[in-house]
């Protein structure tokens, strides 16, 4: 597994930014080399324990939302030049939220599902 996760990071730190560096490819490619990554980690499961499992599924899903979120703020900078009009600053600030309040609930997301599987397993109703 570490060989397969350090190849998804050589591909997205090093190929796409050599090639494309900061072009609407670098974004889609790293969207789709995510969401390759996120369907083989569903489908393989290759961590002993599933709250790792977990802990990666979320670390990909977030980062496939940030990445996305860029590239809406590319495409609307790109929409923009081409109408000659500014998108409203609320629009633009309401996104930004949006992506960061994606990655704090991702980040608590794990703490809450660890407090409820323990809550689950030490309570074991008598009959």
């Amino acid at each position: 597994m570490q060989f397969i996760e350090m190849l998804r990071k050589l591909l997205l730190t090093t190929l796409l930014a050599v090639l494309y560096a900061g072009r609407p490819p670098h974004l889609g490619g790293a969207l789709l080399i995510t969401f390759i990554f996120l369907l083989m980690l569903i489908k393989i499961k290759p961590y002993v324990d599933s709250g790792l499992n977990i802990t990666q599924q979320i670390s990909l899903v977030s980062q496939f939302l940030t990445v996305l979120g860029a590239l809406m703020f590319l495409v609307v900078g790109y929409m923009d030049e081409v109408e000659g009009e500014a998108q409203s600053p609320f629009a633009r600030s309401f996104a930004s939220f949006c992506i960061v309040f994606v990655n704090v609930l991702a980040a608590l997301l794990f703490p809450i599902y660890r407090y409820l599987s323990l809550y689950t397993l030490s309570y074991q109703p008598t009959e």
